[in-house]
């Protein structure tokens, strides 16, 4: 069995994906996360509170390119979540002009709420043909 990450980190990558494909992006992060793993999630958001002009011209944006896909809702993040055995705990503005979030998923035995530090994180981003994921390992460590 290879080992569990603590975290896995999904920068801008969620609208590369179609609507249908998402879920098993989801369910892959889960099949990976440790039993108290978290997944974090920075993207911008359709149908946010903030920056709703930016959502909507960027899903225009999106819609006149074949291999880019609508901007996932708070709503849908957090249905494919509970599909893949992860719960929304978190959804923290980042830059509120763009409607950019960072959203917080923990499975659901991760009751302890302990922190990212001092474990390993998994970055997934997105491969060149736009459909794979590319994985990078990395291991960050509190400082002193």
């Amino acid at each position: 069995m290879k080992a569990r990450q603590d975290m896995v980190m999904m920068n801008n990558l969620l609208y590369y994906f179609s609507p249908g494909k998402r879920q098993d992006v989801f369910d892959h992060a889960a099949r990976i996360l440790a039993k108290k793993g978290t997944l974090l999630i920075m993207s911008p958001l359709h149908d946010s509170k903030h920056g709703k002009a930016f959502s909507t011209a960027f899903n225009s944006f999106m819609s006149a390119h074949e291999n880019l896909h609508p901007l996932p809702s708070e709503k849908e993040i957090r249905a494919i979540g509970k599909l893949s055995g992860l719960k929304l705990v978190s959804v923290e503005p980042v830059l509120k002009e763009g409607g950019w979030y960072l959203l917080e998923l923990q499975k659901k035995n991760n009751r302890d709420g302990s922190c990212f530090f001092n474990r390993s994180f998994l970055f997934i981003n997105r491969c060149s043909d736009g459909e794979h994921p590319t994985i990078v390992s990395a291991c960050i460590k509190k400082a002193n």
